[in-house]
């Protein structure tokens, strides 16, 4: 009996979906949380008694994530991929967002109905040639929003928060006097003497023994571990694939040819002239298929027809070019005027006067452009391709919906949505986030369902994850490992070029700060660099605030020494941007005069409106309550990516 109502279940939509809202009701009445022990998840941050829940900092932190996989092309760098950093990083946009969210509030700012309505009935998704439809508008909001009322009362608060931000960024100024200020300071160069001390050098010419990696490697085993991997079972459909197993008839080839000819071929095109000797009813049409008779004997007598045409033609838009009309497409004409030029055999002949709604037409063939293109044998292969691409396109969301209807239904399982789709089962071997698991396995997408919850601890089918336009794939996992411990073999030459680099480092601190020192003494800056064989001089450089020529975090540091005295330099180390550590002494400051043909300084208003909304956000920050929970924002880190991704 319980196998007859699966049946019945599984083969009918209406019954699946209304045993589903059936089991729904009981959760929408009285509320998820009363089926749970111990409520939901503590908020991640309160602002102004305000939660910020662990959900809101998920979808904060994903759509980060996403946004950087996009700037890298789909892997995100090594350096950049601290789950616990971009946490925190979402956590605090979403504080500055609820910030502002109160400062709007308490301001009372609003959106009445009017500007709502506008604002709705503008916005491209919602309109129709041009022009709003409310079931497009219907259709949109649901899919988003749940109802029209909750996306009304969204898109007031988006809108309040947009007109408060706006009208302070909008209404950033500058003072002409600050203008000129951060003009000259623009202008500004730095004549500096540089000291480069290669930190690669260095750390080439170290050696680093056994006994050191190893009693690093002890000292710090728990940290060298391999991130949680998984054996996946996987259904990939894409329309590619799928196309290459199409068949496509010859015959059925030509018959998309001959259908769509004009993409591959230019039919013949006639350019033609004509004389209109324009009747005003059925009482003028004698009259003038006579005269258009005269003319047409004055021509073949060997008079010229433009010159006729601008004597005799009623049409006042060719009569003064000698009546000719240029290329004469097909439907431009009326099919009397059409029918004559088609039939006109020589370039130059004239036809017998035609009769139409206008009047009587003399008409002369200009020219003759040949049919011309690429005959079907020549682009057949390229026909093929898209029969069989469109015929793919059309079976792809069919399957789609047939191996996620399976997938849901069969959750524990994926030979029945193979058995249903006609698609293979495949299997991979160990993936993990840190290696390179081909195309498919690195996708941040999949890779993030691997390692989901409901994927890898639930044991459950995944949905249908897009890796690209009509490309997707439904995955679960087979087998899975939690973090392993590696071996020294397995980081000995990790921990060699770490133990290299920090003693380079260090040396090189050491170096820098004696060399500063001689150098602000007023020793010679080439001299002692000639003494060292890892530094590299530079004397009097004129460096300026946007050059390229040396490392910004160098110039940045340079901009940002002290004015130095008029009998001594400024003298300072820092790190640059590939761990060099670089010398300096700062002799002089110089302002270049503007050019005499130079605009008046000015400071985009934006870019003060911008640093003033900032500024004031962290004002308000600053006296809001805000009360963090760490424990809260780390707690979903190895949740949906397993520790390491």
């Amino acid at each position: 009996m319980l196998l007859d109502l699966r049946e019945k279940v599984r083969n009918s939509k209406p019954l699946k979906y209304s045993l589903i809202t059936i089991i729904c009701i009981p959760f929408a009445l009285v509320g998820i949380g009363s089926y749970l022990t111990g409520g939901g998840p503590p908020p991640v941050a309160e602002v102004n008694g305000v939660e910020i829940s662990q959900q809101s900092l998920e979808q904060a932190y994903r759509f980060q994530r996403n946004q950087l996989s996009s700037m890298f092309g789909g892997q995100i760098p090594e350096g950049l991929a601290n789950d616990t950093a971009l946490r925190e990083q979402a956590r605090d946009q979403l504080i500055n967002q609820q910030v502002v969210q109160s400062a709007v509030e308490e301001a009372q700012f609003a959106v009445g109905d009017e500007t709502l309505g506008l604002a709705i009935q503008s916005n491209p998704a919602f309109q129709v040639d041009g022009k709003f439809d409310q079931e497009s508008y219907l259709r949109a909001v649901s899919a988003r929003s749940g109802s029209p009322a909750n996306f009304e009362q969204s898109l007031r608060a988006q809108t309040a928060l947009s007109q408060f931000s706006e009208g302070l960024i909008e209404s950033g100024f500058t003072l002409p006097g600050e203008a000129a200020r951060v003009d000259a300071l623009r202008r500004q160069t730095r004549n500096v003497d540089l000291i480069t001390l290669s930190l690669s050098a260095l750390q080439e010419s170290i050696e680093v023994s056994d006994e050191e990696v190893q009693s690093y490697f002890d000292e710090n085993a728990d940290s060298f571990q391999f991130p949680d991997r998984a054996k996946v079972q996987y259904i990939e459909l894409n329309s590619t694939d799928q196309a290459e197993s199409i068949d496509i008839l010859d015959e059925d080839a030509q018959a998309y040819y001959d259908s769509n000819k004009r993409r591959y071929v230019t039919p013949e095109q006639r350019s033609a002239s004509h004389i209109l000797f324009a009747a005003d009813g059925d009482s003028e049409l004698e009259e003038k298929n006579n005269l258009a008779a005269e003319v047409k004997a004055r021509i073949e007598a060997g008079e010229a027809f433009a010159d006729l045409a601008k004597e005799f033609s009623d049409d006042p838009g060719s009569a003064d070019s000698g009546g000719s009309l240029g290329p004469i497409l097909p439907g431009q004409m009326v099919p009397e005027f059409e029918t004559a030029v088609n039939e006109l055999a020589e370039v130059g002949g004239v036809s017998e006067p035609v009769v139409s709604q206008y009047g009587v037409h003399l008409i002369k063939l200009d020219a003759i452009q040949p049919e011309k293109g690429k005959p079907f044998e020549e682009v057949k292969d390229d026909i093929i391709t898209t029969l069989k691409q469109n015929e793919a396109n059309s079976e792809f969301n069919s399957l789609l919906d047939k191996l996620e209807e399976s997938a849901f239904d069969f959750s524990d399982e994926l030979d029945t949505a193979a058995a249903e789709t006609g698609l293979e089962v495949q299997t991979t071997d160990w993936v993990d986030v840190d290696s390179d698991n081909g195309p498919l396995f690195s996708n941040p997408a999949v890779l993030q369902s691997v390692f989901s919850d409901e994927v890898l601890l639930d044991g459950l089918n995944s949905e249908a994850i897009q890796i690209a336009p009509r490309h997707v794939v439904v995955l679960r996992v087979l087998d899975s490992e939690g973090p392993r411990p590696k071996t020294v073999d397995d980081v000995r030459e990790e921990i060699s070029e770490k133990l290299k680099s920090d003693s380079a480092a260090e040396q090189l601190d050491t170096l820098a700060s004696e060399l500063r020192d001689k150098v602000a003494a007023g020793e010679d800056v080439v001299a002692l660099a000639d003494a060292e064989e890892l530094a590299d001089v530079i004397m009097d450089e004129s460096v300026e605030r946007n050059g390229s020529d040396i490392d910004a975090t160098v110039v940045n540091a340079i901009f940002a020494a002290a004015k130095p005295a008029a009998d001594a330099a400024t003298v300072s180390t820092l790190t640059a941007g590939n761990g060099d550590r670089v010398v300096f002494a700062l002799r002089s400051i110089d302002v270049a005069e503007p050019a005499e043909d130079a605009p008046e300084p000015t400071v985009a208003n934006q870019a003060a409106g911008n640093s003033a909304f900032a500024a004031m956000v962290q004002s308000m920050r600053s006296r809001a309550d805000i009360s963090l929970d760490d424990d809260a924002l780390t707690s979903g880190v190895t949740g949906g990516y397993g520790g390491g991704y």
